[in-house]
């Protein structure tokens, strides 16, 4: 009943369908119970004639009962887990194409195998798209054997691959692969098959085997996990293919003499602060100082809209972008940190000046400068696919999006046993270091108790600021963040054990379950604590699910300051309001009605976010429209 109930919550409309589906997994129930007396090759063989069946597409209701069933019981075989009925449910509304919000730790892997495993009949392929590459692996490993026990073939997609290696994985009837992995091969092949190189007079592609497309023809179905990040955050940044160029010597000039000048340019006076879209602009004044001020003698032929622009990026690089923050250094390079995962973004860089200008800041000889040859957005990929569901343990506050940018309905399925994580009370502070002090001081009793402790970061710096913290007072822990984050997944299984202390930005091990040793559950579980609140609750909310799944017992805390990055993002009117109201209090200690301020800057942010992401997908979606109305392809639309 705690199931039924909890999904007829949903949208009136929808109960009828939710009521099938009810029906359907008592039917699967029944069903995969008789499967246990038959042999793996018994097994084997009614899966093959099923695949015979939806390959002629004849599948029906009871098809799919049954795959579901003969799934049920080949996972039960493999690694002795069996899907239990709110999986069912969830895999039968992914199967019907919705978005599922399922909360952290409710066995989304194992879930995912049920509507792969019917797309994967029909032999056209199915994609399981993951957040990162660890991921895609784990995933693959998992469902290998349960595969092949299934005469059901799987590949992977790993950044080191080769295009026939790709090719392969692609023409297997399941491959798990990220978006990026899946954009570029698919820009890749659109290259290919564009270049007039590979057609002969008549206008016919003609390629070698060796470069041929690796995607079939038809991009079938995708299950998306971790869909929140993947359509949503991830999304915010197109997928661009870009070839190497030799840098623009006056344009290096400009933005290395806008590095120089720029301490002569006073804020409000020469330029306005724009913190909520990380922007600065010159004012009247800034431009005629910009006139004014002495150029070098490289930078002669340059227009004057270039040198304004040099000198905003400059500036808005010298106030909102910082090292171990936004980017990280690595073997001489800028990688860009994803500031919804802490995690880095492979391969990506800046554009419109912006990285160029981040170079400058960070004092770079060698400068490499790139042109796109080609680019795609999420939007643009997921609407190639035939077929679209997804995943995540946050899916509700973004549910009007995903409907808006992807005609995808949100569903939520109930957790298998009531939640018992208990939440202790939040704890505000005016600056930093007192808050600092106050989690050093928690950690400190937990540890002592024998409890495990988990610590959420939104950056990289301020992971590396409380771990100085903490290694000042004698205790032990493990850091994790982007700049580490290979080791994440080790790092994160062991945060459960008596005594551990992990300190994570926010994002930095999702999906890997942390296991809760006996003696910290029976001492009350995993404790999180969240040094600050995110610039989106959804990050919050998962970093909370980290802990009490299952029906455990786990606990978490909010600590945080006036001094959070939260603030800086929003306008100078909002941070004077709250820097006003932390001067009038006594103490160090600030009153819990305070928290106000708190979510208010939370939601600011939140709005701005939503209607910056809406404007980008409709200047996309005009964009494309535009294009396919001229004839062109959108994918080669470049700078």
């Amino acid at each position: 009943m705690f199931i039924a109930r909890n999904i007829l919550n949903n949208s009136p409309h929808r109960i009828p369908r939710q009521l099938t589906w009810l029906s359907e997994c008592n039917e699967i129930l029944r069903f995969s119970h008789k499967l246990s007396d038959l042999t793996d090759s018994d097994l084997k063989s009614k899966s093959l004639i099923l695949k015979q069946v939806f390959a002629e597409q004849r599948g029906g209701t009871q098809d799919v009962v049954q795959a579901f069933a003969i799934m049920r019981e080949a996972a039960r075989r493999v690694h002795r887990q069996e899907h239990y009925f709110n999986q069912l449910l969830a895999g039968r509304a992914l199967l019907d194409g919705y978005i599922i919000e399922m909360q952290t730790g409710e066995g989304k892997t194992l879930t995912a195998l049920l509507p792969a495993y019917v797309h994967a009949l029909s032999a056209r392929g199915c994609h399981v798209i993951t957040a990162n590459e660890y991921l895609a692996v784990r995933d693959y490993q998992f469902s290998k054997p349960i595969f092949n026990l299934l005469g059901i073939s799987i590949g992977v997609i790993r950044n080191q691959d080769n295009r026939n290696e790709r090719r392969v994985a692609y023409s297997r009837d399941v491959t798990y692969a990220t978006e990026k992995e899946i954009g570029f091969d698919y820009l890749k092949d659109r290259l290919l098959i564009e270049t007039e190189t590979n057609r002969n007079p008549n206008g016919e592609i003609q390629l070698d085997a060796s470069d041929r497309p690796v995607h079939r023809e038809e991009m079938n179905a995708a299950i998306i996990d971790e869909a929140d990040s993947v359509l949503i955050d991830q999304a915010r940044m197109p997928l661009i293919i870009a070839e190497a160029i030799p840098a623009d010597a006056g344009e290096v000039e400009r933005y290395r003499w806008c590095r120089e000048t720029l301490p002569r340019f006073r804020p409000e006076q020469d330029y306005t602060l724009e913190p909520q879209l990380r922007r600065v602009k010159l004012k009247p004044d800034g431009r005629s100082k910009l006139v004014l001020e002495q150029k070098s003698e490289e930078m002669c032929g340059y227009r004057w809209h270039d040198l304004q622009v040099a000198m905003e990026n400059s500036l808005t690089t010298s106030h909102y972008f910082r090292k171990d923050r936004d980017y990280l250094i690595v073997n001489d390079q800028i990688e860009i940190i994803d500031q919804n995962t802490g995690r880095v973004i492979p391969g990506r860089k800046w554009q419109r000046g912006l990285q160029l200008a981040i170079e400058m800041k960070e004092e770079f000889t060698q400068i490499e400068q790139t042109s796109t040859k080609a680019q795609t957005t999420v939007q643009l990929l997921a609407q190639k696919y035939r077929f679209l569901c997804g995943m995540t343990g946050t899916a509700k506050s973004i549910a009007g999006e995903l409907e808006q940018y992807y005609d995808l309905e949100t569903i939520q399925i109930a957790t298998r046993l009531p939640s018992i994580r208990t939440e202790v009370k939040t704890k505000l502070f005016k600056t930093r270091a007192e808050k600092c002090n106050e989690i050093r001081k928690v950690v400190q009793e937990l540890v002592e108790q024998k409890r495990a402790i988990l610590i959420g970061t939104p950056t990289v710096q301020s992971s590396l600021e409380l771990a100085e913290v903490l290694q000042s007072a004698g205790i032990e822990f493990e850091l994790l963040n982007a700049a580490n984050h290979a080791l994440e997944a080790e790092i994160i299984s062991q945060a459960g054990q008596p005594g551990q202390v992990t300190i994570a930005t926010n994002m930095a091990g999702r999906g890997t379950d942390i296991q809760v040793d006996r003696e910290v559950l029976s001492r009350g579980g995993l404790h999180v604590i969240l040094s600050e609140m995110h610039f989106s609750s959804r990050i919050d909310r998962q970093l909370i699910g980290r802990t009490a799944r299952q029906g455990e017992a786990g606990s978490y805390q909010f600590l945080l300051s006036f001094e959070d990055d939260l603030f800086e993002q929003l306008p100078i009117e909002f941070q004077k309001k709250v820097q006003n109201y932390s001067l009038s209090l006594k103490g160090t200690e600030v009153p819990s009605r305070a928290i106000h301020w708190f979510r208010s800057a939370q939601q600011k942010l939140e709005r701005e976010h939503r209607q910056s992401r809406i404007k980008m997908y409709q200047q996309s979606t005009m964009l494309q429209q535009e294009l396919e109305s001229l004839g062109l392809i959108p994918e080669f639309l470049t700078d």
